[in-house]
Formats: structure tokens, sequence, C-alpha cells
């Protein structure tokens, strides 16, 4: 069992840093003159076609790796069917969050997608991707700490 610091230092390292380093910095732009009139909603804009889906991906795929090294070491048969339960689970989340990062691209080429302060006007997409961002950090973390 880890400790509650290599706990919290994998996590800071491989979710915290990967999800909050680009939205974080996003506010600093008010710093700057030439950037604070338009920095309002900057990080809201920033996640609001779905680009969260991208770090989603990132650590899907770190589990499967994580899953994938823990079967190679050999598994006893109930721990081997989950490990296989948590690979389609991550996997099906991938192309999920694939297709969905790509119709939020896509809606981003359409007239009257966003309302007059660049906001989407349909704000399902993003409250998706913040949603699977969740499940996706805590399976991830559920991962790493059971077979890692």
């Amino acid at each position: 069992m880890p400790s509650v610091s290599e706990f919290v230092g994998w996590f800071f390292a491989n979710v915290s840093v990967p999800l909050l380093a680009p939205v974080a910095l996003l506010p600093m732009l008010k710093l700057a003159r030439a950037y604070r009139g338009v920095s309002g909603g900057l990080v809201l804009r920033a996640i609001q076609d779905g680009q969260l889906f991208w770090t989603v991906i990132a650590m899907c795929a770190t589990a499967c790796y994580e899953l994938a090294r823990a079967m190679a070491r050999g598994l006893d048969d109930g721990a081997s069917a989950l490990a296989w339960s948590a690979m389609v689970f991550h996997v099906l989340f991938i192309i999920g969050s694939a297709v969905l990062v790509m119709l939020g691209t896509i809606d981003t080429l359409h007239d009257g997608h966003t309302s007059s302060d660049g906001l989407p006007k349909d704000r399902r997409l993003m409250q998706v991707s913040l949603g699977a961002t969740l499940t996706t950090a805590v399976t991830f973390s559920t991962v790493h700490f059971i077979v890692g």
C-alpha cells in the first residue's frame, strides 16, 4: 500500500498537472495589460468544446498501460477478470472521448454555435467532458493503486 506522500506525488504528477496546469495559467493573462480586456471567461472558453477529452484520452491510455503491465506479471483469475473489465472500460472511454472531441471541434466550424459572448449556446458537451474527466481521474487513480 502506498504512503500518503506517494499517493499525493503520483496524483499531482499524473492527474492534477495534466488537468489543471493549462487551465490554471489562463487567468494570469489578466496580469498583462494587453490581454486584460479579453481575458474574461477564458477558462470556460478553454473547455467549452470538449477539449478536456484530450486529457481523458491520455489518462485512459496510461491506465490501460498499467493494466497491461499488471496482467503481464500474472494475476489470479478474479483479479485478471477485473483487470480485463477495467481495460475494456478505459478503451471504450478512449473511443468515446475521441468521437466527442471530434464532434466538439466540428461544432466550432458552424455559425450559430456560440452566443454573442463567445461561449457555446449548448453546454452539454462541456458538462459531459467534465464528468468524463472526473470519472477517469478516479478510475485511473484506482487502477494505479490497485495494480501498480
